[in-house]
């Protein structure tokens, strides 16, 4: 297969999730690339700008691999500040309690008898019966179905 135009930071393999993962995003910094790859796609181009390529609006160069912007999960930046001492002043609480109810007391119960039973290997039991009784409703129907009659041919000795 003959090679159209060379996709910058694009790499291809055997393993195309590989592949994509090592490859880059340069093409979209790139006005051309973007048109070439549109000519090649599709048949009726949409309008594309080019991302620019500035350290203060981003803080991935344009060479990063989508490998490490996945495992970054492509955030520019986390804003996450949690203070628990603001968050228990503000709250402040007189007392902490918790309170069982008797409906939990039942799910756990029918949780405990059922994890017994498949422990214990309930479902080879039922399907030891299952085979079992489905093997004589077979045996019971093949025994009272007629009886073909085959002729025993006489041999004559001479």
């Amino acid at each position: 297969m003959a090679r159209l135009f060379n996709v910058t930071g694009f790499y291809t393999g055997c393993n195309v999730i590989e592949s994509l993962l090592q490859s880059t995003l340069e093409c979209l910094y790139h006005q051309t690339c973007i048109d070439k790859l549109q000519s090649y796609l599709l048949s009726s181009p949409i309008p594309v700008l080019a991302l620019v390529d500035s350290p203060s609006l981003s803080r991935y160069p344009k060479t990063t691999t989508v490998n490490n912007l996945l495992s970054n999960l492509m955030t520019e930046r986390l804003g996450w500040s949690y203070s628990y001492t603001q968050y228990y002043q503000a709250c402040s609480p007189e007392y902490c309690s918790y309170q069982t109810t008797a409906d939990n007391t039942k799910i756990n119960t029918i949780y405990i008898v059922f994890l017994m039973f498949f422990i214990l290997g309930g479902p080879l039991s039922v399907l030891k019966l299952l085979i079992s009784a489905l093997t004589k409703i077979i045996v019971c129907c093949v025994r009272k179905s007629p009886r073909q009659i085959v002729p025993e041919a006489s041999i004559i000795y001479t």
